[in-house]
């Protein structure tokens, strides 16, 4: 997934051709879906093209489906100098960004305090879930999960991720499931 975003004040102006020019890159490398943040995407909502070129508040998305893609799309991004922040969801898997550098780059990302990151989430909710992540080894959900049971003093995460619950120790993580019902998850999982 890569996305775009803008400061307020920084580097917002001319922002829906910006927007524009994101998705004449992103289209270009063949997205398995596209969309924006407030409108929705153009497979599970039915939005249009038109409609999000039109929407006034930007926050487009485009979801690849292979690394090769997402690598020749940062690359046109940054040819492009749009001057917009760029985030992909991809860092340290696909692109084999170390996860310490991944880590740094979204810090410094958080640093500019964009509304476009924290609307139902304190700033600092998002830090910690960063810090988290990155000191168990976690996905940056699961650092989520964590950073949001110790805010509020809970102290079990019920969770199917197996990995949470080897590597997090400050809290408790509970499977819900019953060995039958996540064997069957699993299998229901496996299917086309």
């Amino acid at each position: 997934m890569v996305i775009i975003l803008p400061v307020p004040g920084v580097n917002d102006p001319n922002l829906l051709q910006k927007q524009r020019k994101f998705f004449d890159i992103t289209t270009k490398h063949k997205p398995v879906n596209v969309g924006d943040r407030w409108l929705g995407n153009l497979y599970t909502k039915g939005v249009t093209m038109e409609k999000i070129y039109a929407d006034p508040r930007p926050l487009p998305v485009a979801v690849f489906d292979n690394k090769a893609a997402v690598a020749a799309v940062l690359k046109d991004l940054k040819a492009a100098d749009l001057g917009l922040c760029v985030v992909a969801s991809v860092m340290t898997e696909y692109l084999g960004v170390e996860a310490v550098s991944a880590y740094r780059a979204l810090a410094k990302t958080l640093e500019t305090r964009s509304p476009a990151f924290h609307e139902d989430i304190t700033a600092e909710a998002t830090q910690d879930s960063l810090t988290y992540a990155q000191g168990y080894s976690i996905e940056s959900w699961g650092g989520y999960l964590v950073s949001l049971a110790r805010t509020h003093n809970a102290p079990i995460i019920y969770s199917v991720d197996k990995e949470l619950r080897r590597k997090v120790k400050e809290v408790e993580v509970v499977n819900p499931l019953s060995t039958e019902d996540f064997a069957e998850y699993n299998r229901w999982l496996e299917k086309d």
